[in-house]
């Protein structure tokens, strides 16, 4: 066919992509005014769309938290044990049982004995406020003389209506204590069957994992031209990467701290060693604050019943989180974000701001990837420029040569 006879052909490509961003753009900037004028509606929409799609959307988390893991296991053990095998499937299959077997395992432990000593630790907790209670009291009705320079009234008054307030909450906590987690924790989740389907359909995804990746190149290269296909899978699979190193290292790392502190809790026989090792392994997942925010809930909790106590967990808590900013944080996830502290804590704050603590877990690798694909938009962008931006000053380089 010439040039000429192609020029008149019914299918224009061209023309046929132009229509396209057209409608695209047309079809964006309807929702976005639909959005603006009518934002309960769409909102309305959005839950309804997300409970449809909730089972898949839990299972490409469970798919995305797992995949690490699974692959781990295949290169360090089942590749090595079948690598006169010619058939890859095996040892990946086997590498995915392994892995279901874990987390199916570690979520037993958790139900019959980390859940319950975490309940009776809030019973104690809570006994322990009310009778700290009742001898605050005694002791400020028995001896007025010891606090006559202090308005008595004013400070029973107070007590009075706080403690019981606290009480009440703890109680309330106490009450709910498996909701409370179960929301936490899965807040995409509403109910226990769609936790079963997402668990099924993960399986079903590292399972058929390189074919779904595969028909997803297919689409991107049939929708993207070639040259711009492969600057598009590039960042997609460095994102990935950037988002996956940080939440696994991360988990691990807080993993390794509550152990830890459980540890050294049970070594000095420390009072609510389990419930307070909880928070502080589940609050280190958030950065530069999360630290400090778990000690010092661990430090109010063991200062209601032994102070003494109290000040020696501070310690602890000091010497464990000081091993983990200087070795063992580093040592685990290096330069995964490679975001600078004012940006971590930016993403920390307005994470927490939109989504609240969901927000302040993932806002740090969110950044760090929006981060890399403005770098990238840049660079690419100061290419086409001819220029180049080095040491606060930008060059112009010379296309033919190749120096500024």
């Amino acid at each position: 066919m010439t040039d000429e006879e192609k020029n008149t052909s019914p299918f224009n490509r061209k023309y046929f992509m132009i229509s396209i961003h057209v409608i695209l753009i047309i079809l964006a900037g309807t929702i976005i005014f639909k959005a603006i004028t009518d934002w309960a509606s769409v909102y309305s929409v959005i839950n309804y769309v997300i409970r449809i799609l909730s089972p898949f959307i839990i299972g490409l988390c469970f798919a995305f938290i797992l995949n690490p893991l699974v692959n781990w296991i295949n290169s360090k053990i089942f590749k090595k044990i079948f690598k006169k095998i010619n058939n890859k499937k095996i040892p990946y299959y086997l590498s995915m049982l392994v892995t279901y077997f874990i987390v199916i395992g570690l979520i037993v432990v958790l139900m019959i004995f980390v859940i319950p000593q975490i309940y009776f630790s809030l019973v104690d907790l809570t006994n322990t406020i009310t009778e700290q209670y009742f001898i605050i009291m005694e002791q400020l009705n028995n001896s007025p003389e010891t606090w006559h320079n202090i308005n008595i009234d004013s400070i029973i008054s107070i007590i009075n209506n706080s403690i019981p307030q606290l009480v009440s909450y703890i109680s309330g906590i106490t009450t709910n204590l498996i909701p409370f987690l179960y929301n936490t924790s899965l807040s995409v989740i509403k109910g226990l069957w769609n936790v079963i389907l997402g668990i099924i359909i993960s399986v079903y995804m590292l399972g058929d994992r390189d074919n779904l990746v595969k028909n997803l190149n297919r689409l991107i290269y049939a929708v993207i031209p070639p040259q711009k296909s492969e600057v598009f899978l590039k960042t997609g699979r460095e994102s990935i990467d950037i988002f996956s190193r940080y939440v696994t290292g991360k988990t691990l790392d807080s993993l390794i701290i509550g152990c830890l502190t459980f540890i050294i809790m049970s070594v000095f026989k420390l009072d609510f060693k389990l419930l307070i090792s909880a928070l502080v392994g589940i609050t280190n997942m958030i950065p530069y604050f999360g630290p400090f925010l778990g000690g010092a809930i661990g430090f109010l909790i063991l200062l209601i019943k032994t102070p003494v106590n109290a000040i020696l967990f501070a310690v602890l808590i000091l010497i464990i989180q000081q091993f983990d900013g200087l070795y063992l944080g580093p040592k685990i996830l290096g330069e995964s974000t490679g975001l600078k502290p004012l940006w971590v804590i930016f993403a920390i704050i307005v994470g927490g701001s939109i989504f609240g603590i969901m927000g302040m877990l993932i806002g740090v690798p969110t950044v760090a990837v929006l981060s890399y694909i403005l770098n990238i938009f840049i660079e690419s962008r100061l290419k086409k420029r001819d220029l180049n931006y080095v040491d606060g000053r930008v060059h112009s380089i010379n296309k033919k040569t190749g120096t500024s």
